[in-house]
């Protein structure tokens, strides 16, 4: 905690008949910090020739294929880090398989929509047959004349006699079987040599063709029957053919995931292998491994190789990539499970270099405070617990976020009992510490206190970060270095003594001597750190590079701008203070309109209406706002005192 894990650098050097195996067995660790090994190496060949993409494009159509046939089946994803795959030797098997299972599902699953489209198909003639039957329709005329070309459909009523006009110049017959209020249905027949303009005509009336079953033999009741049987027939040997569709599934279940879990490690095989470089018959592996894990790195490669492998550690600093600049070593910290969903706030931000302290404990700490500050209420931080345990608890992708919320629910129940608030109601318990209403000045002054906190935090952590890069002008002369820590720490101690006593207890000479020192050392900044600090790279060796009435200019602003900065950061914490009491304000706002409707019609009712609705809203719009600014509060007023960025979080190559 507070440092990030200490990394080594290892070089590896196995077998191309080794590197799938060896690959396999890295991701499954999970610890490995892969590394470009084509740029690294001088004298390897890289790889990535036409054969080697062909089968990252046939491993993607697999995946593809595999993902939208679990889609259809439901399958969950089953991680198997057990499987041992050949990229290569196995790509074959691999399709074959995928195929098989392919055709053993599509065949029933295809006859099970064609009797499906069968069935529908006769239900709509046996409905379409009951709604002529009543009607007493003479089906004689449809069963005549089957040497004909013949038309049976609906067609607007009104349309028609329109429709008998535009057919006068063609022999045809038309004869309504139905006549209803809007719609009739009708048989048109005529010869074969008419059908186009008799298909004309239809179109133009909107005809409405009706597909009705071959009616040449049987009485109409016979007719009926016969469909139904038919309609029985096809559902029954749907219905089996689904059972066998089913069995054949769940005999597929496993060998599906199996295989799916074998295209996606293949794919991180051959994406990691990408990153190797080829030499005559062996390949370069590069990396970054945390200190920790050497001896069981080493063990498991030499058991997965027998020992044909050749393993470097070296410390990150001895890199000569590192030395010079051009290889950043990763950042992987190692904190408590209750703090280290606070990283992501940290990374969202940035990612600092290699040598800077981890400042999640402090994020973690003073996160939860001023979330719960401004948010205390006993009932809201239990519902915010309960939000956050089920997003623990049914939505893994979001576990981080559901440990934050109920610590947050945690914090804002625990300052709820400090404020004497549940829901709202100030008078239930007693307050522990004390209303914020009621102690206003006592409660801004406990916001300015722990601002010159956090940002006495920020400028500790920024000296010490800046001596572990071995930048002393930034630790010592920096805005936020010794110098600048003198100057805000001697403002504090004068300011609260100016508050408590009413008086600074020192001369003015001396009170302007005392905080005049550190800023005429920021004052001079420039000179200074070129006399003490001055390196020797070949450049500038001026004192005043860009002149004496510049330098003047700048530090005249820089002096000013070193007091602004940190007289707002310090009054920027007094939020904390505010949002607290526009909580409570909320509530009374609240509560005054639940009065009002109580005496309405129902008023009991709307009263704990208004109360719910209240309460759901402060919860959900004042808790997104609450945690803006308290992330705000981190980011501008924390973070911006030592955070540097230009590092490189730690992305190890496992199976996920």
């Amino acid at each position: 905690m507070f440092k990030p894990l200490k990394m080594v650098n290892v070089a590896l050097q196995v077998l191309h008949s080794d590197a799938a195996k060896v690959t396999h067995v890295i991701a499954k660790m999970g610890l490995f910090h892969l590394l470009d090994s084509r740029e690294l190496s001088k004298t390897a060949v890289k790889i990535g020739g036409e054969a080697f993409q062909e089968c990252m494009s046939r491993y993607t159509a697999l995946n593809q294929e595999l993902k939208e046939l679990c889609g259809r089946l439901s399958l969950a994803r089953k991680v198997r880090k057990d499987l041992e795959v050949e990229p290569e030797q196995e790509l074959q098997m691999i399709e074959d398989a995928v195929k098989r299972i392919q055709k053993k599902l599509s065949l029933p699953a295809e006859q099970i929509t064609r009797l499906e489209r069968q069935r529908k198909h006769a239900s709509e003639q046996l409905a379409l047959l009951r709604s002529i039957s009543p009607a007493g329709a003479d089906l004689e005329v449809i069963r005549k004349f089957s040497y004909l070309y013949k038309q049976v459909g609906f067609v607007a009523t009104k349309d028609i006699p329109r429709l008998e006009a535009s057919l006068g110049a063609v022999h045809v017959t038309l004869q309504t079987l139905i006549a209803l209020e809007r719609r009739s249905l009708i048989v048109v027949l005529c010869s074969q040599k008419d059908k186009d303009v008799l298909n004309r005509a239809l179109k133009s009336a909107y005809f409405e063709a009706v597909d009705l079953p071959p009616l040449e033999r049987g009485a109409f009741s016979e007719i009926l029957e016969k469909l139904e049987t038919e309609i029985q027939q096809l559902a029954e040997k749907k219905t089996a053919l689904s059972l066998e569709l089913q069995d054949t599934q769940k005999e597929a279940v496993e060998e599906l995931q199996d295989l799916r879990e074998k295209v996606s490690i293949a794919m991180l095989i051959l994406q990691a292998e990408q990153h190797y470089a080829a030499g005559t018959r062996s390949y370069i592996i590069q990396g970054w491994l945390p200190a920790t894990q050497t001896q069981r790195f080493q063990n498991e490669i030499v058991r997965v190789t027998e020992g044909r492998a050749r393993i470097e550690f070296s410390e990150a600093e001895m890199v000569e990539e590192v030395r010079k600049g051009t290889l950043k070593i990763p950042i992987l910290f190692h904190n408590p499970y209750l703090v280290r969903p606070f990283e992501t706030i940290l990374f969202n931000y940035g990612t600092q270099d290699y040598q800077a302290l981890d400042p999640t404990p402090i994020i973690a700490i003073s996160f939860l405070l001023m979330f719960g500050v401004m948010f205390g209420d006993v009932g809201h931080g239990l519902v915010l617990f309960l939000i956050g345990r089920g997003l623990c608890k049914h939505c893994y992708q979001m576990m981080d976020l559901g440990i934050i919320m109920m610590e947050c629910g945690v914090s804002s129940a625990v300052f709820g009992l400090l404020y004497g608030s549940i829901f709202g109601v100030e008078h239930w318990i007693p307050a522990l510490w004390f209303h914020p209403a009621e102690h206003i000045g006592q409660f801004m002054a406990f916001a300015l206190g722990f601002g010159v906190l956090m940002i006495s935090a920020g400028i500790i952590l920024n000296i010490l970060n800046s001596f572990r890069r071995k930048d002393y002008e930034a630790g010592i002369l920096g805005h936020y270095g010794i110098i600048g820590a003198l100057f805000y720490w001697l403002s504090v101690g004068l300011g609260l003594k100016y508050a408590v006593y009413g008086d600074f207890g020192i001369s003015s000479k001396a009170l302007i001597l005392l905080l005049g020192m550190p800023l005429g050392v920021i004052f001079f900044k420039e000179p200074l750190a070129h006399i003490l600090f001055k390196k020797e790279d070949g450049g500038d060796e001026s004192m005043f590079p860009s002149g004496i009435g510049m330098f003047l200019m700048e530090s005249v602003i820089d002096v000013i701008d070193v007091v602004v900065r940190y007289l707002a950061s310090t009054v920027s914490f007094i939020r904390t203070a505010a949002f607290a009491l526009a909580h409570g304000g909320l509530f009374i706002a609240v509560f005054s309109l639940a009065d009002i409707v109580e005496n309405m019609k129902g008023g009991g009712l709307w009263y704990w209406l208004v109360i719910l609705l209240g309460n759901v809203l402060i919860i959900a719009l004042e808790g997104l706002v609450v945690s803006i600014q308290t992330v705000r509060l981190e980011y501008y007023e924390f973070f911006s005192k030592f955070f540097k960025d230009g590092g490189e979080r730690f992305h190890p190559l496992k199976i996920e």
